[in-house]
């Protein structure tokens, strides 16, 4: 690649960064079929369906990210003419950043953290396909299909800073912090994750107030680290708190959820028909695979496809998977939970007690998401290394005592059986909370369950159950009997149940809700 950029580059209007430049071979690369297809996939998946604004796709963060991690670059090139960065190293984390999302498929992360692993079933020890390895299976495809010519270190370097792996290409041994740019393994904050908070607020109308200038000035690299100023922890940890919000509330929404899993239900069920996971492993096929996979089925006449365009159609209707119960976990309960809350326990446990109506494990849909701050039980800030720390604290007595915990929720596909399934899953949930707080461990292997990456909600813990009209009408906020589950009592108000695990009991004998533990009705 030529050393110098050359004049009169292409600029892009958008609404985070304002007006985006970028260098004439990241436009080369922006013009082909791979960036284009990424303008077909939406960059929150099924939010879409609850936040009509979040219609915002990969292609535009692909544009953010690129921008800002050129900017970066270049800043730490300019103000430590040491660390001896190039323009040509400046382009490689452009490229990067433009990239690395190139291997999403339908609906983003609905694709890799749902659909693909239980549409390929890997093998015990198989790897897991992940979109990370197939972005860089499309840049290569990339560079072959339009003869982009690039030097072998740069290649390896692009492509090993989308995998934020700097071990394996000579970039990495020898300028280290780069990869702290776009893909950080470090602490988590990268210029990937500044786009995505920034731009997933504003398509939400709630706009983060975060100085992405102040933040790219303030970086410096301290040995082989890129650092911040002092005097911007607090912003970084806003970023932190905003990225546990963002997927909290919009990721895993319970009604998002509910459209994700029928999107994939839909989609395994069109999976012997249409093949879909095995374009993920061939470029050419896999360059239309968008989120217009749902337009392909519902146009379809073909009856082997009926059973997912019914699907389709109750999504359209609004006729949702049902959340019956939802509860939150420390984190340190994750592998318990994931053992122990599976479709076929909570049918076991139903099973004794069956009185007219039978559930099955087909039924029920189990959601577990370990929620964090970026990087799981730790806090990304302490992983970060800061400067001028003499004249500037980054000590924060109000940050969270646990920076991680672990959400589930459960779904029933049809309506008559919900609560039978709250029932069951009460049970297991008083199961194992008394096994964890007793010092037992379950030894369950059954992982029949669908867990989802990213997926944040806040504490504390609340269980919403729908229940049908109970004759006679029972008074407001009149007490139900308890629901198998070590004495969480229940109220009736409106036709639904609202338990709390954080509350005190009220006059009436209810719970009466502590502050900060959240409020209202589902």
């Amino acid at each position: 690649m030529a050393e110098q950029f050359e004049t009169s580059p292409r600029v892009f209007r958008d609404p985070i960064h304002h007006y985006m430049s970028f260098s004439p071979l990241a436009c080369r690369m922006i013009n082909t079929k791979h960036m284009q297809r990424l303008r077909h996939i939406k960059q929150l998946g099924g939010s879409y369906f609850v936040w009509p604004g979040a219609s915002h796709n990969r292609f535009e963060h692909s544009l953010g990210v690129g921008f800002v991690a050129r900017r970066m670059a270049d800043r730490l090139r300019l103000a430590q003419p040491e660390l001896g960065i190039t323009l040509a190293h400046v382009r490689c984390v452009e490229l990067a950043g433009l990239c690395h999302d190139l291997g999403h498929g339908p609906f983003s992360h609905l694709w890799d953290g749902l659909y693909m692993p239980r549409a390929q079933r890997p093998a015990p020890g198989e790897k897991e396909w992940t979109h990370e390895e197939a972005s860089e299976l499309m840049f290569e495809h990339m560079l072959a299909m339009y003869g982009i010519d690039m030097e072998e270190w740069e290649r390896e370097g692009v492509m090993a800073l989308i995998a934020g792996d700097k071990e394996r290409c000579e970039l990495g041994r020898k300028m280290p912090f780069l990869f702290d740019i776009v893909s950080n393994k470090r602490n988590g904050i990268d210029v990937d994750k500044f786009d995505y908070i920034m731009r997933d607020s504003h398509a939400i109308d709630e706009p983060i107030n975060l100085s992405l200038d102040r933040l790219v000035d303030s970086a410096r690299v301290i040995g082989d680290q890129i650092a911040y100023d002092a005097a911007d922890a607090w912003q970084l940890h806003e970023v932190c708190r905003r990225r546990f919000d963002q997927h909290r509330r919009m990721c895993n929404h319970e009604t998002t959820r509910a459209v994700e899993y029928m999107i994939v239900d839909a989609l395994l069920a069109a999976e012997p028909h249409m093949r879909l996971a095995e374009r993920a492993a061939n470029p050419e096929k896999y360059l239309y695979l968008t989120d217009d996979v749902l337009c392909q089925v519902e146009a379809s006449e073909s009856p082997e496809l009926a059973p997912a365009r019914d699907i389709i159609e109750r999504i359209h209707t609004s006729d949702l998977y049902t959340s019956v119960i939802e509860h939150t976990f420390g984190w340190e309960m994750e592998n318990q939970v994931i053992q122990a809350i599976t479709p076929q326990n909570i049918y076991e446990v139903h099973k004794p007690q069956r009185n007219g109506r039978s559930i099955t494990p087909e039924d029920i849909v189990v959601h577990v998401a370990l929620l964090h701050c970026g990087m799981k039980e730790r806090d990304p800030l302490e992983l970060v290394k800061f400067y001028n720390t003499a004249s500037s604290s980054t000590t924060n007595y109000l940050r969270p005592a646990a920076h991680a915990e672990v959400l589930l929720r459960v779904y029933a596909r049809r309506t008559g059986v919900v609560n039978e399934i709250a029932a069951a899953t009460a049970a297991l949930i008083a199961e194992i909370e008394n096994r964890h707080n007793a010092g037992l461990v379950s030894t369950s292997n059954n992982n029949d369950v669908y867990k989802a990456p990213n997926g944040l909600r806040e504490a504390p813990t609340e269980v919403s159950v729908p229940l049908p009209p109970l004759t006679p009408p029972m008074e407001m906020d009149e007490e139900l009997p308890m629901l198998a589950a070590g004495g969480h009592k229940m109220k009736r108000r409106s036709g639904r149940i609202r338990w709390s695990s954080i509350g005190i009991p009220d006059a009436s004998g209810g719970i009466t809700k502590l502050p900060g533990s959240g409020g209202g009705l589902s």
